[in-house]
């Protein structure tokens, strides 16, 4: 079953939403009105769709939000708002997945956002729990050799998520090889990845960040027979 986290400090709000979802929508809801709380709530279950309750999204709170993004948390986001504005460090290509909507709210609108965002196959979706590290990691594209040297910010069972030196040269849809250097375990790993979503600036330490999903050596072939 398709599941959506609503998220806001105002813990009248949080429910409020949450109520009213779950009146109108065939979906399992959960709410949360503290960033503990959200980010417990996000490492151990896989959401669809989050929508977020704010008076006015400040600086702080965008930096929140693209902190999940840049964490593989790339489900798409509904922001309530009472004020449109947005802060100055927006950028639309960072956070593409954000969709504002400016209060009051027809029920009828947010229903049928949601209820596309939901059903959406664009999204690639987050399964598995992922775990922050800091390790060297080169990336190579399979079909045009190009490879970059960085850091692995966030590790888990299904992929990862790298910022690197330089300008981005890997796209959305991308094949790469990824080497690993496991520091603890004084080895090597080396999987193979694609890109499903880029950041012009990462979150951890500003460069060109990459967040990519694993697959298996059937994919592999399947993707490089299908090029040719």
């Amino acid at each position: 079953m398709q599941k959506i986290i609503v998220f806001s400090e105002s813990r009248f709000h949080a429910e409020q939403i949450r109520m009213r979802l779950e009146a109108k929508l065939p979906y399992q809801i959960e709410s949360t009105f503290n960033r503990v709380g959200l980010i417990n709530v996000l490492n151990s279950k896989c959401f669809n769709l989050m929508i977020c309750h704010a008076r006015q999204l400040s600086d702080e709170g965008y930096e929140h939000l693209k902190e999940l993004t840049d964490e593989g948390h790339v489900f798409p986001i509904i922001l309530i708002t009472e004020k449109k504005q947005l802060p100055d460090t927006y950028n639309a290509f960072d956070m593409p997945h954000l969709h504002v909507v400016q209060e009051p709210v027809e029920e009828k609108t947010l229903f049928g956002l949601a209820r596309k965002l939901v059903v959406s196959k664009n999204i690639p979706q987050q399964k598995f729990r992922r775990f922050r590290t800091n390790q060297v990691a080169e990336v190579e594209a399979i079909m045009e050799g190009d490879s970059l040297s960085g850091n692995m910010y966030n590790l888990s069972k299904g992929g990862a998520y790298c910022e690197f030196d330089g300008p981005r040269v890997f796209a959305v849809g991308d094949l790469v090889r990824m080497k690993i250097n496991l520091a603890d375990m004084k080895s090597e790993r080396l999987m193979n990845a694609k890109v499903v979503w880029t950041t012009v600036k990462g979150r951890t330490s500003g460069r060109p960040g990459v967040g990519m999903q694993f697959v298996n050596a059937q994919d592999t072939y399947k993707y490089l027979i299908d090029r040719f």
